[in-house]
């Protein structure tokens, strides 16, 4: 049964998906949504029995989905969009976001820009990846990963000596629960997909325009219909809620 990997990395987390107070009893509102007509009710962290026969659900239509491999990939996704949120650049995000959530990204990113501030995240570390939901249905195979770690998080004027206008140095855990999404009839390419930045149509290295079509083969591959994105961002409310909630 493998449901996580332990790791440590410095790089930033974006500011954007964190949203609640961390005091809350219970999940806040996420960032983006769930491709259109998902069944939700699954989603919540299952027991390990759950969790282990939504990933056999998997593996009947997708003899090849290994979730090992799909943790070390959610990784990298992860990582690609911290690089994008910190450097203010949303185009980098694109190859791993599915439209709605990457909109709403890039429309942050955007205020930054305009008001010519950057979000710093200081000794970001990941302590934690864990594998809490799978599911498949007529429509959608559904993975929800939870991150846990720690940063400091603060925004600077870059027009003004780099002066913190927001938070502070102090390091401090969080936990985000992640849900990639595609469609049921979609498998895992012996070539890599969208989180192998590949093509997941054509098996092109990945290269998509700002509307998700591929540089290549013209297909709109960033809705889901070839292989994983991500649709949604859940801040959860503190470490401790994270951890007691993990499947058992």
């Amino acid at each position: 049964m493998v449901v996580g990997l332990a790791h440590r990395r410095s790089r930033a987390r974006p500011r954007w998906a964190r949203v609640g107070a961390t005091t809350s009893r219970a999940p806040t509102s996420g960032r983006g949504d769930y491709l259109e007509g998902t069944n939700t009710d699954n989603l919540h962290p299952a027991t390990l029995v759950e969790l282990q026969a939504g990933i056999d659900q998997i593996k009947t239509h997708d003899p090849n989905f290994d979730p090992d491999a799909f943790l070390a990939l959610s990784n990298r996704s992860f990582f690609a969009i911290q690089q994008a949120w910190t450097e203010r650049q949303p185009g980098m995000s694109r190859q791993v976001m599915a439209d709605g959530i990457w909109h709403m990204h890039k429309m942050q990113i955007d205020q930054y820009i305009s008001l010519n501030k950057q979000n710093i995240l200081e000794n970001l570390a990941i302590q934690n990846t864990r594998m809490v939901a799978a599911t498949t249905d007529a429509t959608y195979d559904t993975i929800v990963v939870r991150f846990f770690a720690s940063c400091a998080d603060y925004d600077i004027d870059l027009g003004n000596k780099n002066k913190v206008t927001r938070g502070n140095k102090n390091i401090e855990d969080w936990c985000e629960d992640w849900c990639f999404q595609r469609s049921a009839r979609a498998v895992t390419k012996p070539e890599g997909g969208t989180m192998s930045q590949r093509c997941p149509n054509c098996g092109a290295p990945l290269d998509v325009d700002l509307a998700g079509v591929c540089k290549y083969c013209k297909a709109s591959i960033m809705g889901g219909e070839y292989d994983w994105v991500l649709t949604r961002i859940e801040q959860l409310p503190n470490w401790e809620y994270g951890q007691g909630t993990l499947p058992r």
